[in-house]
């Protein structure tokens, strides 16, 4: 994370700078725009397409509710503090100064509110679809 994370002189790829910035993207506004292509190709009615954004919504927050609980029930620190207080192990070198690619939130690292929303995402298109 350190090598490949900092904003300047990384040694990460062009690719993977480029994943880097589409996963900083607000997974509510991934999946919305996902949604709505869904929507789209899969020609839902005013009727279908209600509940089907309704289902989605509905679960996408129940996940984030549950999600931001357990992030301050853990409060489980992100990389960029652990690499500027040097993981507050003797064998790493801080680096106060250090700042990531892609801005870091101001909330705790885990769990990863891209897996809880994503995960909810997935299960209820799944659902609906069958």
């Amino acid at each position: 994370m350190k090598a490949l994370g900092p904003a300047t002189n990384s040694t990460r790829t062009a690719e993977q700078t480029d994943i880097g910035r589409f996963w900083a993207d607000q997974p509510m506004l991934q999946w919305n725009r996902a949604w709505r292509g869904i929507s789209v190709a899969a020609g839902l009615s005013v009727q279908d397409n209600a509940r089907f954004f309704a289902m989605l919504a509905a679960s996408g927050s129940d996940a984030l509710i549950a999600c931001w609980e357990a992030k301050y029930h853990y409060m489980f620190w992100r990389p960029v503090t652990a690499i500027r207080a040097g993981g507050e192990n003797p064998a790493l070198t801080a680096d106060p100064n250090w700042l990531g690619l892609v801005s870091t939130p101001n909330h705790p690292e885990y769990p990863a509110a891209h897996g809880c929303f994503s995960g909810a995402s997935t299960e209820t298109l799944s659902y609906f679809f069958s």
